[in-house]
């Protein structure tokens, strides 16, 4: 989509080898890189955008996202990344029904964030935050949280 949008280079990455491999057949004008979001350094920098959708609930060490996401980007550029919503009402409808399931101990989420958390956390890693909006399912049941944050 970068790349079709103008962009000049567009590279992902990926830990799962299968998944690059998988990603450069599809598109081969694209890079690929088999490494962890969690290991640093990240593999570039000048970036004017990333994206992380549905990544850093998988984390054992989410900072380390925010740490190379500011090595890989140039300054001024964008962050944006979308993770499940967890709000205190949310939160609440899930301790009254379903938490066994929703927090399941050997489901694939191993962190939940809530706002200020995802906030709090780009703030200290040199982001501004210039946007958070919910999107799916019902009002503060939302399913997913939108985060667009710009590097300082």
């Amino acid at each position: 989509e970068a790349k079709q949008r103008g962009f000049e280079r567009a590279t992902g990455f990926d830990i799962t080898p299968t998944v690059v491999a998988r990603a450069q057949t599809a598109h081969p004008n694209c890079e690929f890189i088999h490494h962890s979001v969690e290991e640093l350094p990240w593999p570039a920098s000048g970036f004017d955008v990333a994206v992380s959708f549905e990544v850093i609930e998988h984390l054992l060490r989410p900072r380390q996202l925010f740490k190379g996401v500011q090595m890989a980007l140039r300054p001024g550029a964008h962050f944006c990344l979308t993770t499940p919503y967890h709000g205190l009402f949310k939160n609440v409808a899930l301790a009254l029904h379903g938490f066994d399931r929703h927090f399941d101990v050997e489901g694939p989420h191993i962190r939940f964030f809530n706002d200020a958390s995802l906030r709090r956390m780009l703030i200290e890693e040199g982001f501004a935050v210039e946007n958070i909006a919910h999107y799916g399912r019902l009002f503060k049941l939302w399913r997913g949280t939108f985060i667009l944050a710009r590097r300082l």
